[in-house]
């Protein structure tokens, strides 16, 4: 899924804001399902890193915040960036600005870009869990765009050495490192609409063993640190073509599914917690609201418990969470 667009808010602010943001409750829709949950009586700790943007603007911006919420901050200031991702041992951010793969350290200083081909968009980095690489997906840039055209998922030394390509993905969807480091999930196609042939894929590092690894019509995996897997299943299409997602929860293999019904509208993609007692994940309590912009990040439990949103601005959306 790729990262919507930016938005136009303010240059870099180095004092975090200290109140935390509101929770709202899910109002009553006719594209949610499912019951609307309580707010959590164990405060998540951790840090989440997301990507903000305004409605109808042009660029977006990185930010990170407390788990609940509080202590929100621009890190990447007036030239934005999008698709961020924690590095393994937290002191290190990938991201994206200007097509380009870029890392900073975890307070936003020291920018650099690490990977940008003129010819190609770089999009959706992931480190591997000891920090030495990081994957991401690379297409054509617009100009030679093409019905059917694919995307690269390459891997590249953190340092932007090192670049080889792992295969070809029809899918823009950020892909999963395994905790293990040994294979990365990553998207099927993406037919709309959505068909058995969308199910997750999974591929070794050095190429082999590529295999479907889900039968539904899935997209945005995530691993849990105990190797549980969380992604977003299509599971009805509103009048508009727009899919609606379902979060499911799997064994590493793909087997015994938990389809968990959340009574918001989902925007991929989602992020575990570092405990794995939790999931991070962009909507909106409802299908307008969505497609007005103006998405929150929410928390709940793997089985739909303790739904909150933890976010609440009304002149931006903000979505794309990384967990640390």
């Amino acid at each position: 899924m790729t990262p919507a667009p930016a938005s136009a808010l303010p240059s870099l602010s180095i004092t975090p804001d200290a109140t935390p943001h509101p929770t709202i409750a899910p109002s009553a829709t006719s594209e949610p399902t499912g019951a609307a949950t309580t707010a959590p009586q164990v405060t998540p700790t951790g840090r989440i890193l997301f990507t903000a943007i305004a409605p109808m603007a042009s660029i977006a911006y990185v930010y990170v915040m407390d788990a609940d919420g509080s202590g929100r901050v621009n890190l990447t200031g007036p030239r934005g960036g999008g698709a961020p991702a924690w590095s393994p041992d937290g002191t290190m951010v990938a991201f994206v600005r200007n097509d380009g793969i870029w890392v900073m350290h975890a307070d936003g200083l020291h920018a650099r870009e690490i990977r940008h081909d003129p010819s190609m968009v770089e999009e959706w980095p992931v480190w591997s869990p000891d920090g030495r690489q990081i994957a991401y997906l690379e297409s054509p840039v617009c100009g030679l765009c093409s019905i059917g055209m694919t995307s690269a998922l390459n891997i590249m030394n953190s340092d932007g050495s090192g670049l080889r390509k792992l295969t070809d993905t029809p899918s823009d969807d950020r892909p999963a490192w395994s905790p293990d480091g040994q294979t990365i999930v990553f998207g099927g196609r993406s037919d709309d609409p959505p068909t058995s042939a969308n199910g997750l894929q999974s591929i070794r590092l050095d190429g082999s063993g590529l295999h479907q690894l889900t039968n539904g019509p899935d997209a945005s995996a995530a691993w849990s640190p105990d190797g549980r897997l969380a992604f977003l299943r299509g599971a009805t299409t509103a009048a508009d073509g727009t899919v609606l997602y379902s979060l499911v929860e799997t064994n590493s293999d793909g087997s015994s599914p938990r389809v968990v019904s959340l009574p918001i509208v989902i925007e991929a993609p989602l992020a575990w917690s570092p405990d794995g007692e939790w999931i991070a994940i962009a909507g909106a309590t409802s299908l307008s609201t969505l497609r007005a912009g103006q998405w929150d990040i929410w928390i709940t439990r793997p089985d739909g418990r303790g739904l909150v949103a933890i976010t609440n601005t009304k002149d931006q959306g903000e979505g794309s969470p990384s967990w640390n």
